[in-house]
């Protein structure tokens, strides 16, 4: 699937919650509550693809996964195939309304060529004024994908 593929779905997927469950931000839940609609809505994305979206996920196949400084890490939400580093298309970490220098340098870790994930697509998301935003990752760098 190509980058612009991904892009799309995210979209779509985001889109979805602002429709159905933009509340839950004005509730003030928890970041996992968001993070978990989400993946809801891109598994109907990537469901006939064959591809898991799982929250929280913090193994490289049985071990635990190393992130920047050698820290256990988990990221938000991911679209892969379980135990295989071939099929790592997403990543994704969300904050409700603030950027993270800590999710951009895992997202940026987790999309480095040649790294130990490789995901084809990081993104960083988060809903300013309830608005979301966007900010894209490929090869270890931030992209312009607006």
């Amino acid at each position: 699937m190509n980058i612009q593929d991904l892009k799309n779905k995210v979209m779509s997927a985001v889109q979805l919650f602002i429709d159905n469950d933009l509340g839950l931000l004005c509730l003030k839940v928890y970041e996992p509550a968001v993070s978990h609609r989400i993946a809801f809505y891109l598994e109907r994305e990537f469901f006939k693809e064959g591809f898991h979206v799982d929250c929280e996920y913090d193994k490289r196949f049985d071990l635990g996964k190393p992130g920047p400084g050698g820290k256990p890490m988990r990221p938000d939400i991911v679209v892969h195939t379980r135990n295989q580093s071939a099929n790592n298309e997403i990543a994704i970490e969300i904050k409700k309304t603030r950027t993270s220098k800590c999710d951009i340098q895992k997202l940026k870790m987790l999309t480095q060529k040649g790294g130990l994930y490789e995901y084809c697509l990081g993104v960083f998301i988060y809903f300013p004024n309830n608005k979301s935003r966007f900010m894209w990752f490929v090869d270890g760098a931030g992209i312009d994908l607006e």
